[in-house]
């Protein structure tokens, strides 16, 4: 199967499903290309991980978890987020001198 979708920032594939992000856009595909979830958001979002029965996506200054086509939480930084890393049981929020451990 083929899709035409523009501004493509972001890719994952995990259990059976692919997660895409583009322009301001969180779509979850199954392996056949049929569309199971879509998220349209106001934030820009530049990369996005699962993280145990999560889809995580950041951007800028902003994280936001979605799991069963509900937005389950959402977090707002004061400073630049580098990059969002999976730990055991934790998310590990990286800046440009410090790092946060969200749980």
């Amino acid at each position: 199967w083929e899709k035409e979708l523009n501004l493509v920032k972001d890719i994952y594939i995990k259990d059976g499903n692919i997660g895409v992000l583009y322009g301001n856009t969180f779509e979850l595909f199954s392996m056949d290309g049929s569309s199971k979830d879509k998220y349209t958001f106001s934030e820009e979002y530049k990369k996005m991980i699962p993280f145990g029965g999560y889809t995580v996506l950041y951007g800028s200054n902003h994280i936001i978890g979605l799991k069963g086509g509900e937005e389950v939480f959402e977090y707002e930084s004061e400073d630049p987020i580098n990059k969002v890393v999976q730990g055991n049981q934790n998310l590990i929020v990286v800046y440009g001198s410090r790092i946060d451990i969200i749980s």
